[in-house]
Formats: structure tokens, C-alpha cells, sequence
């Protein structure tokens, strides 16, 4: 049962987004109103049954944001038709970079160190990229910013996290 005073927090703080919410998944789903309402709804309930930690978010309406996408990238993951082939075309390939990358470090920590050094919307960009399966349209999208900025940061954070990695080897 939910205290009265979560029951109010959450009218106040977290309700307001719910359109937001919804918004943001039409757009990433390419007008899908139905998966939308589903993935916002689950969202809701998420907030809901973790409202204390909830409570001591700075920024509410990113962090309902951060809950959605991710619904949505489980949900692409699983129905991975979803995916639009003219998007899947447009992606560079940096798969042997980061491959390379990625067994140059000894641990997944040591990769998060590095991408920690990194500036934060390149470390942002790989991470929605690379860790939540975004494409890099899809990320302009979501920053309300070009697919060609979001393109020069992502070849740059790679660029910057070679270099880290050569940096480490000669030490």
C-alpha cells in the first residue's frame, strides 16, 4: 500500500511527464501510439513502486526520460524488426574500433574510467549508442540536435578513447 505522502509526491513531481513521456516514445517509435502508451504506463508503474529513490532524483522528468528509453530499447531489443533499415544504413562502422577498444581493457571498470574522462556528451553518446542500442539518429533525435553533431561527437569520443587507451599501453 502506498503512503499517502508518495501517493502526493507522485501526483506533483512525477504525473506531469507522463505526457512527456509518451511524446518522447511516439517519436522514438516512429508514431507508434499504442507501444507508447504501453512503455509509458510502465513507466509510471516503475516510478510508482521505486518512488523513494525517485524522491531523491535531481531532475525528475530525465530520469522518467532514462526509465522509457530504456523500456523502449528492451522492447526494440526483443522485436528487433523494429529497426528501420534506412537508419541501420546511415550508421558508420566503427565495430573493429571498438572491438579493439573494448580488449585493449582489462575490465568493463577500466572502460567506464575511460569514458568517464571523456567530455560528457561524447561519453552520453557512446553509452546510448553502444550500451542502450541507439542509433545516432535516433540520439539527435532525443537531444533535439543534427545527426551530423551527434555523428562528430560520437567519431570524436572514439577518436579520445583510442588515444586513452595508446596513452595507458605507454605508461
Amino acid at each position: 500500500m502506498i503512503k499517502q505522502n508518495d501517493h502526493d509526491f507522485f501526483v506533483e513531481n512525477v504525473l506531469p511527464h507522463q505526457d512527456s513521456i509518451n511524446r518522447l516514445i511516439i517519436h522514438l517509435s516512429q508514431g507508434d501510439v499504442q507501444l507508447a502508451n504501453e512503455i509509458t504506463q510502465d513507466t509510471m508503474c516503475a516510478a510508482l513502486d521505486y518512488i523513494k529513490k525517485v524522491r531523491t532524483v535531481d531532475n525528475i522528468k530525465a530520469y522518467l526520460h532514462t526509465i522509457a528509453k530504456n523500456k523502449f530499447s528492451k522492447h526494440r531489443k526483443k522485436y528487433r524488426e523494429w529497426i528501420p533499415i534506412d537508419e541501420i544504413a546511415d550508421e558508420i562502422d566503427t565495430g573493429e574500433i571498438i572491438a579493439d577498444v573494448i580488449t585493449e581493457l582489462e575490465t568493463a571498470e577500466e572502460l567506464k574510467e575511460k569514458l568517464s574522462l571523456l567530455d560528457k556528451k561524447y561519453s552520453q553518446v557512446l553509452h546510448l549508442h553502444y550500451y542502450e542500442n541507439l542509433s545516432l539518429v535516433e540520439i539527435a533525435r532525443l537531444y533535439g540536435i543534427s545527426h551530423n553533431t551527434v555523428y562528430s561527437w560520437h567519431t570524436r569520443a572514439l577518436k579520445k578513447l583510442e588515444e586513452l587507451c595508446t596513452e595507458n599501453e605507454e605508461r
